[in-house]
């Protein structure tokens, strides 16, 4: 067995562990963190507000976690996808795309089906860097730390940012590189019992641990 597919075992197996014992606490640059915010109505909506307002998520208010040239953050719910802008206003804005989010939506659910056993939420920031003269991205990559610990979730993050287009709004072609940070939050399956939660997380082990 590889080295990665033991550290993946290993994982699941106090995923596994976890659904009968006290939950561990982590830090988010190390592993998921059980989903402790607010609960909001979770349905699709096309039309959203381009900046964050009061009665948003948290996960868009919170500014003590804020990192240098972090401009956009995107919160990806079971049926929601959500972006927020929050530096920037001025210079540079995201092109709309409400097909776009809704198709990469389903690619998330594919995978939030699977292991929606447990409470979890990946984190991931992306720096993002554009052409100044077509504001292009040419370059995508992880800001050091806030890589998410679950391959799945890498691979997503980087193919969804990878689809955006953005617009400079003034001569200036400023940012020209900035960061993304990006929520995935999967909730437990309401009516899992413990014994069905524990079959789940084994399944999934088997599955992806050969």
């Amino acid at each position: 067995m590889k080295i990665q597919q033991k550290l993946i075992f290993i994982f699941f197996v106090l995923i596994v562990l976890s659904c009968k014992t006290s939950t561990i606490t982590v830090s988010t640059e190390q592993m998921p963190q059980e989903n402790l915010n607010i609960q909001f109505e979770d349905i699709f909506q096309e039309e959203q507000p381009k900046y964050p307002t009061e009665n948003d998520d948290p996960f868009f208010l919170n500014q003590d976690k804020k990192i240098p040239n972090e401009a956009f953050r995107v919160l990806i719910t079971k049926n929601n996808y959500s972006v927020r802008q929050i530096q920037f206003e001025t210079n540079l804005e995201r092109v709309k795309d409400i097909n776009g989010d809704r198709e990469q939506l389903n690619y998330y659910k594919q995978i939030y089906d699977q292991i929606n056993f447990k409470d979890w939420e990946f984190e991931g920031i992306l720096t993002v860097y554009l052409n100044p003269q077509t504001s292009n991205i040419e370059k995508i990559q992880y800001y050091s730390g806030y890589i998410p610990k679950m391959k799945q979730a890498v691979e997503l993050f980087i193919q969804d940012i990878s689809r955006y287009k953005f617009k400079y709004l003034t001569d200036a072609t400023y940012p020209k590189e900035f960061n993304v940070r990006i929520l995935w939050r999967i909730e437990k399956e309401p009516d899992l019992t413990e014994e069905q939660a524990k079959e789940r997380a084994i399944e999934y082990l088997k599955k992806y641990v050969r």
